[in-house]
């Protein structure tokens, strides 16, 4: 599947990655034997990828991405089974298995850092060899128990679309409270005096 893109916009179409289950997946077959696999987190979508896809879409490396179920263009079931942790997972093994290639990496965050997590750790658990060569975690999450609910708190018990709805308010107050934390470094940061050169010091006696 090769999937055209404009500047910026990662793509792709609606895909039954398993049975019963479709998701929306952008793919670029660069036809070699590298491919990275890009992995949202709770309330984003693939679209948050959209300036590493361009870069890397002059790499010779092949792309994968997808929105999970309840996100972006991906849809959104009224089954709360359908948003476990073990079937966001199954998603992700699906999508995997569907591109992988001799050389496959996971880039993912937040949310989508516990999934790779819990995925990793379930092949091991199996006894099961893992196609993955290297992961990259951003933001990482706790794993946790990835049956409970998808992010702590009260952002937890929010249905997925809501969430999606929310993510707009939801950066802008990450974006706010990243300034503040930057403002209060350079506050903060301590001035060394200058250094006297010799010529100075030596100048000011000339002139005592």
């Amino acid at each position: 599947m090769n999937v055209e893109i404009g500047p910026g916009i990662v793509g792709g179409a609606l895909q039954e990655v398993r049975p019963g289950r479709v998701l929306h997946v952008a793919a670029r077959d660069a036809g070699t034997a590298t491919t990275l696999f890009f992995v949202h987190g709770g309330g984003g979508n693939k679209e948050q990828w959209r300036f590493q896809w361009r870069h890397f879409s002059a790499q010779p490396v092949n792309l994968v991405a997808w929105n999970a179920v309840g996100h972006g263009r991906s849809p959104q079931p009224r089954v709360a089974s359908a948003y476990d942790g073990a079937a966001l997972v199954a998603d992700a093994e699906a999508v995997f298995a569907a591109y992988a290639t001799q050389r496959n990496i996971l880039v993912a965050h937040s949310y989508g850092t516990r999934l790779v997590l819990a995925w990793l750790l379930g092949e091991a658990a199996r006894g099961q060899g893992s196609q993955v060569d290297g992961v990259v975690l951003l933001g990482a999450a706790p794993l946790g128990n990835m049956g409970a609910r998808l992010l702590p708190g009260w952002l937890g018990r929010l249905p997925l679309p809501l969430l999606e709805l929310a993510r707009p308010i939801l950066s802008r107050g990450f974006r706010r409270l990243a300034a503040r934390s930057h403002s209060r470094m350079r506050s903060t940061r301590k001035v060394r005096p200058r250094r006297k050169g010799r010529g100075e010091e030596g100048r000011r006696q000339i002139g005592a």
